[in-house]
């Protein structure tokens, strides 16, 4: 989700990657720390297609912010706006949904990367347009697709493990989303599962977050 406050509905086009590990590039640069959590989650026939949460952001040397934002999936919009220190407060921890902290490195060139408390490493793109599709630097290690099933076997068991998905087959239906574990080997689940991972999440350089 983008960083602005001004309360104007913003496009976001993401790409998103599951990193093995923190690249070299973020070496000397002091992250935003960020706590944030979801209010409420809008479905349809089971699957997410909106949320609203609130954000803590905090930036090195500077005063924390604290917002209120809304993401739609289906329309790729999102808007965010302050709330207060003691709102914030109210809700975080105890009465929101799928709490989180993680550590945002800002790199140059779109770049931003967080890394959760659980250690989970996400690095993701904002882009121009759909179309456009997003490649890793160089010295930077996507996690694979195998190894993104193993640790997350369990969460995938419960919630329907469809497949990995063989692009000589076609598009996977509207229904459910592809994991962008490597390049040519997507894990295909449901697409509600998708956006409960906050933001490990691709499909063809699509966005897909609740962690943003």
């Amino acid at each position: 989700m983008s960083d602005s406050l001004s309360g104007q509905v913003h496009k976001e086009l993401e790409d998103r990657f599951i990193l093995k590990a923190l690249p070299k590039d973020v070496d000397g640069i002091k992250p935003v720390v960020i706590r944030q959590g979801v209010l409420r989650e809008v479905k349809k026939d089971n699957n997410v297609i909106a949320y609203a949460r609130i954000r803590a952001y905090e930036e090195p040397g500077k005063a924390i912010k604290y917002s209120l934002g809304v993401k739609h999936f289906p329309l790729s919009q999102e808007s965010e706006t302050n709330i207060s220190r003691e709102m914030f407060d109210a809700f975080y921890p105890n009465h929101l949904d799928k709490t989180q902290e993680k550590k945002r490195y800002i790199l140059d060139k779109g770049w931003v990367i967080d890394k959760k408390k659980d250690g989970e490493i996400t690095a993701e793109r904002e882009k121009k347009s759909g179309q456009e599709k997003s490649k890793l630097p160089e010295g930077w290690i996507e996690k694979s697709a195998q190894i993104w099933l193993s640790a997350f076997k369990d969460e995938l068991s419960k919630i329907g493990f469809i497949g990995v998905y063989d692009p000589k087959k076609g598009i996977p239906k509207p229904s459910i989303h592809s994991i962008k574990g490597s390049a040519d080997l997507p894990i295909i689940v449901k697409r509600d599962y998708a956006d409960e991972m906050g933001g490990a999440i691709s499909s063809g350089g699509s966005p897909m977050s609740t962690g943003g």
